[in-house]
């Protein structure tokens, strides 16, 4: 028996396997690219029987921008006997002709005895689940690094926007609760008859001419919409059809008109929430790609949207700190200097760096006895309403000690022990069960002037500006006749270590030392007459 026959049965029997029962999708193409075999794989992949497949070209079985790129790579294999692996192939099939799936196809030359290549075999694998899998995944690690860059409502509403156009949606765009915007405390749980502000949206389109509002306007939503209906209940919809959609789109003619012109045919309606609080809803939709929206985009979608959500509510809490802050850091610093004749002062309070919060820092014209005057200016290290709370307890200490026609030197002194015993405190305070926040060391220039020059100190502990009578400004030396006194307030953040001064009429000087501490006394350096 000849080697041929023996090998014969193992033949038929493999050849049999991959045309029925092999579960990868075969089929062999000739020399003009034309398919003369199927297995029954590739029938149940594509859906077309051999009846419409043999005889034709790789299009009659998938469609899309790829197929033609794929018969090229073909092709090569044909004119170099070299296969081709691994190519992803997007494109519809009669099986499923509203979606776009992936597969994963390799093409094979098919050679004679002689070696001559006769035609070639293509394999290819379903792997749509897959590559939604794999992109899924990224837009949601993506979503981690790009949303939420910033504490500002309108940049984290853009920034969702950004990331899932075109990858999700054609369009998106995120309204939000007009009590958000200002960083005041929506009501908790759903929300019923609210108004809506547009903080964000992105479209395909250049200009983003589906949007019935610009960024900023009020968005009205009829009571029987999609967006009303899910603010009320806090569930999300999904319309895969205009069909399922025209109940409401067509209450809304604005609306309706720019879903005719721009054909939009599937809809997800997500709300917005955060810690139990719906902060506004975000609308996804589809135009230009064919196919609908799905359960599994309607998943991502409410994924991407609850991440940005926290940031959002992140963003809020930290507008009403900032705000709390400003309020009350105006409302303690003077609105108008009084009526005295020992100076002429005016003033004008600028951060200097405004990025960085609100912070501590204050100023004080208070009129003394005998037509003196005490000026202060004051700065609490630190930002935020810790420093600003910090601000008004030593501001108001500071004017009961001088109205009690203190000399600098024992109001300070006073004022020292006021900012050791808040350190006590907030030191028993972090002993206890709930922490708290330790006082945030300041420094604050302190003196009592009679009628003569005029004068204007800077923020912080820099050297004040005087101006003469003349008009010349420069930098205050401390006279003699002037009471001048430095005090630091200390944390068990940082130590500040003042020398003191060796006689009353010294000059005072002041420096941060972290690394030493010091008696409570000693942190005072005065100068007086």
């Amino acid at each position: 028996m000849s080697r041929a026959e023996q090998v014969s049965p193992t033949a038929e029997a493999l050849a049999d396997w991959v045309l029925t029962g092999s579960p990868v999708a075969v089929a062999v193409y000739d020399t003009g690219m034309r398919c003369v075999r199927q297995n029954e794989a590739m029938r149940r992949l594509t859906g077309v029987p051999d009846e419409e497949r043999i005889g034709q070209g790789l299009s009659a079985a998938v469609t899309g921008a790829d197929v033609g790129e794929w018969e090229a790579r073909m092709r090569r294999v044909l004119d170099t006997g070299r296969a081709e692996e691994g190519f992803l192939l997007s494109g519809r099939t009669v099986r499923d002709p509203d979606h776009d799936r992936r597969f994963t196809v390799s093409a094979s030359p098919l050679c004679d005895r002689a070696g001559h290549v006769v035609g070639v075999c293509a394999t290819m694998i379903d792997s749509t689940e897959q590559y939604r899998a794999r992109e899924r995944l990224a837009l949601l690690n993506e979503a981690s690094t790009r949303v939420g860059s910033t504490l500002d409502v309108m940049r984290t509403g853009q920034e969702l926007t950004d990331l899932v156009v075109p990858r999700l949606a054609d369009f998106v765009c995120v309204d939000l609760v007009e009590a958000l915007l200002t960083g005041e405390e929506p009501p908790p749980g759903p929300v019923h008859g609210v108004v809506l502000r547009r903080v964000a949206h992105r479209s395909v389109r250049e200009g983003t001419p589906e949007a019935v509002v610009r960024v900023g306007e009020v968005d009205w939503y009829t009571a029987n919409s999609a967006q009303a209906r899910c603010l009320a209940t806090g569930r999300s919809a999904l319309y895969r059809t205009m069909r399922e959609a025209v109940s409401w789109i067509a209450e809304d003619p604005a609306r309706l008109a720019k879903v005719k012109e721009y054909g939009i045919h599937s809809w997800m309606i997500v709300p917005v929430r955060a810690r139990g609080t719906t902060l506004g809803v975000a609308m996804f939709l589809r135009s230009r790609r064919g196919e609908p929206f799905e359960a599994e985009d309607l998943s991502l979608a409410e994924e991407l949207v609850a991440r940005a959500a926290v940031c959002l509510d992140n963003a809020r809490r930290f507008t009403r700190e900032h705000m709390a802050a400003l309020t009350l850091q105006r409302s303690l610093l003077p609105q108008r200097l009084p009526e005295q004749s020992a100076v002429h002062a005016a003033f004008r309070y600028l951060p200097g760096a405004p990025e960085l919060g609100v912070g501590g820092d204050w100023f004080d014209v208070i009129p003394l006895s005998g037509a003196r005057v005490a000026l202060v200016v004051g700065d609490v290290v630190g930002h935020g309403l810790q420093a600003s709370a910090t601000m008004g307890r030593l501001r108001t200490a500071v004017r009961t000690l001088a109205d009690v026609d203190l000399a600098p030197a024992e109001l300070l002194t006073r004022l020292d022990d006021l900012v050791i015993r808040l350190a006590t405190e907030s030191e028993t305070g972090r002993r206890g069960s709930r922490p708290e926040t330790p006082a945030p060391p300041a420094c604050m220039p302190y003196t009592t002037r009679w009628p003569a020059t005029a004068v204007s100190p800077a923020r912080g502990i820099r050297s004040p500006r005087w101006c003469g009578r003349t008009g010349q400004r420069s930098c205050w030396n401390c006279p003699a006749a002037l009471r001048w006194a430095w005090v630091a307030c200390r944390s068990s953040r940082s130590t500040w270590n003042c020398r003191r001064a060796a006689s009353s009429r010294s000059t005072p000087t002041a420096s941060s030392n972290p690394g030493s501490a010091t008696r409570p006394r000693e942190s005072i350096d005065c100068c007086a007459n």
